[in-house]
């Protein structure tokens, strides 16, 4: 991949009202309204001052830009460039996108282009833009206005660009582009038929079990009256916990109460608190629907944020989460590839527990994931007799769960909740507490290296801490509270405090980082090594994923869900894409030359893989 000459920054400011507005709506549907206008740009080349082209004049503009050699540099490419692509129908050779990197250079802070300025001591940003509230067409002075606060925005985007650009590896600048053009470039379409028949499917199935059981929608949805009906149906008294300075009804899927729910003996109890997660989790539903919404306006623009996650992996965006789609499901099979063309996937197998095997030195149970099956040795182990794929898949897949769920230190209680709510595609497994810990043992007693590395993470934990200078940690080095990763990333933990005996993270405001469920994130060393075995898997799949853009652009990426990549090719060159893919994610590491890589996949009309 020919790195483009020309750098240009590009800054849109648009029409808004109280009633559109980006912050009531995602991205892909404030741009593609039939209300969207473009007031103008700021643009900026480099060496250049910025300077204001009023929407009259933006296509002559685009076109005196030799987009095939130009990098285009935007605060939040997805917004500019789907602007660009949908309105004006033209692509840069490569998008540069400072909210990406803010997230992978500086995690713990907020980065909109007002908090980067504040944090590099920068002129602060303006608030003209909210003289244009409402205007369809400017009045002269306040387009003026306008254009000084877009010219400014640009200024800024540059500069902050200055300060990140080397901090950033070239693959990621690559893998930011490719994770910008799966939004601003959609290839993928719906198959509308079958989703509207999803979607029938899921809201007829909730209608008919509320019908059975006599309960309304909203009972089942507010907290309080589920808890009233517990109490005068069957009574049951709700538990209560701290929510937002008062006692609420402990009903979140994480509580002990609602576990207690759905473990109750009486049927009746079980269904309604399933009923309750099943309304308030409307997942499916609500991807549906807005999968729908975005096919009537175009193909599926696909929104991730990179660098998301505390790990650096992707995360979902935009009102979706296209990371977390159920493998085999069949809201899967509603994203189809566009005539001619299939998509292909390729799944790096087991990478997270080949890696903690591999950091720990489990050579054992490291040579069972490349020449054996892992998952039936566990489950002979557990069950004490012989387990094989073909023969006790539900065995089989029991052990499944423990190669890959025991090795950050799980325990008993977490294990036994995890196999019942059926974890990793399979179906609930019903065990007491006894046995959970029976499990647990036994893993750990065929993992010893595993446990050992536990140790390791707490250490790990004391030297960032510590703020010790380059210490080597494997194919890390722990260096003044960050964890160097070896592709030139590198994790934070900088904000890392240690109270009340336990690891806690402080943001960069001094704020303590909370969990969804309002508690303090903690950190002990099994934690540590999940944080480091995930942040080097991505390591993995981001180098692939680099390689691919570069080596094979004809087969452009348009998927990826944690360690899986998804390409679309011509039906014709399915095979050939499918096997490049295939020894791109099985090649050695130079940084760990000893853990041995494996991947599967296959393609289809449709996203079924």
């Amino acid at each position: 991949m020919r790195w483009p000459t020309h750098l240009l920054t590009l800054d849109y400011e648009t029409y808004w009202a109280t009633d559109y507005t980006l912050s009531k709506s995602s991205t892909e549907s404030y741009v593609r309204d039939p209300r969207f206008k473009a007031h103008g740009a700021a643009v900026k080349y480099v060496g250049q001052p910025s300077r204001w082209i009023t929407a009259k004049d933006l296509p002559a503009f685009f076109a005196s830009v030799p987009w095939d050699d130009t990098a285009l540099l935007c605060q939040h490419a997805q917004f500019d460039g789907l602007i660009l692509e949908h309105h004006y129908k033209v692509s840069p050779a490569l998008y540069l996108d400072t909210l990406s990197m803010a997230r992978m250079i500086l995690p713990r802070q907020k980065h909109s282009l007002a908090q980067l300025a504040d944090h590099f001591g920068l002129p602060p940003k303006g608030q003209a833009v909210n003289l244009s509230k409402g205007l369809i067409e400017l009045p002269p002075h306040i387009e003026q206005q306008l254009g000084v606060y877009s010219c400014h925005d640009a200024d800024l985007t540059y500069d902050i660009f200055r300060r990140f650009i080397g901090a950033v590896p070239h693959q990621e600048l690559v893998n930011i582009d490719t994770t910008i053009r799966m939004f601003t470039t959609p290839r993928l379409e719906l198959d509308v038929p079958k989703a509207r028949s999803l979607l029938a499917k899921v809201i007829w199935g909730k209608r008919t079990a509320l019908r059975r059981l006599g309960v309304t929608k909203t009972q089942l949805a507010s907290g309080q009256q589920f808890a009233e009906l517990l109490e005068s149906r069957f009574g049951i008294a709700c538990d209560m916990k701290e929510g937002k300075g008062q006692l609420i009804p402990a009903l979140a899927k994480t509580d002990p109460f609602m576990k207690s729910l759905l473990e109750h003996p009486h049927p009746d109890v079980q269904a309604l608190a399933g009923l309750r997660l099943k309304v308030k989790s409307t997942l499916e539903e609500t991807r549906l629907r807005r999968m729908l919404d975005m096919s009537v306006r175009g193909k599926l623009s696909v929104y991730y944020k990179f660098a998301g996650a505390h790990t650096l992996r992707w995360a979902g965006g935009d009102n979706m989460n296209w990371q977390n789609l159920p493998r085999g499901s069949e809201l899967r099979k509603c994203i189809r590839a566009p005539e001619g063309h299939v998509i292909v996937v390729q799944d790096s197998s087991q990478i997270e527990a080949r890696m903690l095997n591999c950091l720990a030195e489990q050579w054992d149970v490291l040579a069972e994931f490349e020449k054996g099956d892992p998952y039936a040795t566990m489950a002979t182990s557990i069950y004490e007799r012989l387990i094989t794929k073909q023969e006790n898949p539900g065995e089989r897949h029991v052990g499944k769960v423990l190669e890959l769920g025991c090795g950050y230190g799980m325990g008993s209680k977490r294990l036994r909740e995890t196999l019942r709510i059926g974890a990793l595609g399979g179906e609930p497994v019903l065990i007491n507490l006894e046995t959970a810990e029976r499990y647990v043992q036994l893993y750990r007693m065929r993992h010893p290296k595993v446990v050992d590395y536990w140790a390791q993470g707490e250490l790990a934990l004391q030297h960032l801490h510590a703020k010790h200078e380059k210490f080597p940690w494997g194919p890390m080095v722990l260096d003044k509270g960050y964890v160097l990763l070896p592709n030139g990333t590198s994790l934070d933990y900088t904000g890392l405090a240690r109270e009340d005996g336990e690891w806690r993270l402080y943001d960069r405001a001094g704020h303590l980082i909370k969990n969804h469920l309002g508690y303090p994130i903690r950190l002990w060393g099994g934690m540590m090594v999940e944080n480091v075995d995930q942040a080097l898997s991505r390591v993995v799949i981001a180098q692939a994923m680099a390689r691919l853009r570069e080596e094979a652009p004809q087969w452009p990426i348009v998927l990826t869900s944690h360690d899986e990549l998804a390409c679309l090719a011509p039906i014709a060159e399915a095979p050939a894409c499918k096997a490049f893919m295939h020894e791109v994610m099985v090649q050695r590491l130079p940084w760990l030359p000893s853990l041995p890589l494996a991947a599967e996949g296959g393609y289809d009309v449709s996203y079924s893989k």
